[in-house]
């Protein structure tokens, strides 16, 4: 599945393995039977930066060694749960400015 919107909130968060902020990149984690073939749901991914990215990459091992795969899918539900806050609230305001517009279209005709 694909949402580049939540790819940009993920690239917005710290990296989840040393912190650092911004410009970060969407590391897309493959847990399972999904094959190497095809890049998992844009909802399975750790924020990392450049160094971070490319050390789990290189060696993936030493990278699950302190950050585990448990750690790991606790920071995809942390930012799942940070972006659908973000999401409802925007909705939920879009909601009252529709209301708001409403309310003033019948009152002030």
């Amino acid at each position: 599945m694909k949402d580049p919107n939540f790819l940009d909130f993920i690239r917005q968060r710290e990296c989840s393995y040393c912190g650092s902020s911004g410009g970060n990149q969407a590391h897309h984690l493959r847990i399972g039977s999904i094959g190497t073939s095809r890049k998992p749901s844009d909802y399975a991914v750790l924020p990392l930066c450049f160094h971070c990215h490319d050390f789990i990459h290189n060696d993936p091992e030493l990278f699950k060694e302190t950050l585990s795969l448990g750690d790991m899918c606790i920071e995809v539900v942390k930012s799942l749960n940070e972006f659908n806050w973000n999401f409802s609230s925007l909705h939920r305001e879009k909601k009252v400015k529709i209301k708001e517009a409403d309310y003033y279209q019948k009152t002030f005709k």
